[in-house]
């Protein structure tokens, strides 16, 4: 039968004796006290570790951010529909609906109205109505340019129709030219209800019919 006595506990090795003790936490270390049976240091792991995580959490936005630049077409084009929503071209006709005629109404009423309660009781009231006549033409002014616009749309329409060869650019062209036609003229219609309801709002303020300075 072997028996172990109290110095067999103690193993010799190159004529040191390593005697292990425990920590308080029950981690079995050396007798220097230096590193655990475990591997870890006490001393310095840790403190590395929470080194580590405050320089990765000190670290730019940037550094994690994706590369947008090597974004696809597709996905540039995306993120501008999302930001900026549809944009036609300058020769495209704009998709979206015209003011309904009651919104219209309401809004040139209360316009024309909180500009002239900013004459009434002033000094510029006699300047009223120069200021309400040259807020009437600007509406007129507008459908005039729109009016010219569509001569030009209508001028262009039979020459497209003339160089019809059965390509598909000619049809595209004369197709756009078409629907350019008749958005200009829903344009002029909208602009020239709105300088009519005006024109009304304008005798009833002053008086007196509204005229252009020239012309009908």
């Amino acid at each position: 039968m072997l028996r172990f006595g109290r110095s067999s506990r103690n193993k010799q090795v190159g004529g040191e004796r390593s005697s292990l003790c425990f920590d308080p936490s029950g981690a079995a270390q050396s007798a220097r006290g230096s590193r655990s049976l475990s591997g870890r240091d006490r001393r310095g792991h840790k403190r590395k570790s929470h080194a580590m995580n405050d320089e990765f959490a000190s670290l730019p936005f940037e550094t994690f951010a994706p590369d947008h630049e090597a974004a696809s077409p597709s996905s540039h084009l995306l993120d501008e529909l999302a930001l900026h929503g549809y944009r036609p071209l300058d020769n495209e006709p704009y998709p979206h609906p015209l003011p309904s005629s009651d919104a219209a109404t309401l809004a040139l009423e209360s316009t024309f109205e909180a500009l002239s309660s900013l004459f009434f009781d002033t000094r510029l009231e006699a300047d009223l109505p120069d200021f309400l006549w040259s807020f009437v033409n600007l509406f007129h002014r507008k459908a005039e340019r729109i009016g010219r616009d569509l001569d030009d749309s209508e001028t262009a329409q039979p020459r497209s129709q003339a160089e019809q060869d059965c390509s598909e650019i000619r049809s595209v062209e004369l197709e756009r030219l078409i629907a350019q036609g008749l958005t200009l003229v829903e344009r002029r219609k909208a602009f020239e209800l709105f300088r009519d309801n005006l024109a009304k709002l304008y005798s009833t303020q002053t008086g007196s019919s509204w005229r252009p300075r020239s012309g009908s």
